[in-house]
């Protein structure tokens, strides 16, 4: 659908052009001629004389050129820059189906070893304003930070204040 937009953008272009070029034919057909003089040793240029309208359709012309170029580069930067991203997804989903793989052979270990999934060990640690504590320790049972909390991890202080969001 772009595309399609993008042709009928193109001709209204051009046919605004060449209406503008048969509007204006009387002032676009004066003729005009260029000189280039470097007063160095009498060396000067006069160019053939020429209609105003070829004056005009070189300028879009060579816009047409610079815009075509311009979308050549972006096209190829962003070929580019695809082909790099794929190849980073590539990398990554190897990297994460070599540790998913990882894992897997741990758990069959496991399994094969007769080991349980969960060794029961892991506890929840409950942050302040924390709107549950169920299964984290026995029924009746209330515990501190220092005790529910696993041996080698740091621990958060409790505090009353309000997170900063």
């Amino acid at each position: 659908m772009a595309a399609f937009l993008r042709k009928i953008f193109i001709a209204l272009i051009i046919g605004a052009t060449v209406l503008f070029a048969f509007e204006n034919t009387g002032p676009l057909s004066q003729e005009v001629q260029f000189t280039f003089d470097l007063f160095i040793g009498g060396l000067k240029y006069e160019a053939p004389a020429f209609p105003v309208f070829f004056l005009f359709l070189a300028a879009f012309l060579i816009g047409l050129m610079y815009a075509g170029l311009h979308g050549i580069y972006e096209r190829i930067a962003r070929k580019a820059e695809s082909r790099s991203l794929n190849r980073r997804i590539k990398a990554l989903e190897t990297e994460l189906n070599a540790a998913r793989d990882q894992v897997s052979a741990l758990t069959e270990e496991r399994h094969r070893s007769g080991m349980p999934e969960s060794d029961g060990e892991e506890i929840a640690i409950l942050l302040p304003n924390s709107v549950s504590k169920e299964g984290s320790l026995p029924e009746g049972k209330e515990a501190t930070l220092d005790e529910a909390a696993p041996k080698g991890s740091t621990q958060i202080e409790r505090t009353d204040e309000e997170p900063l969001l």
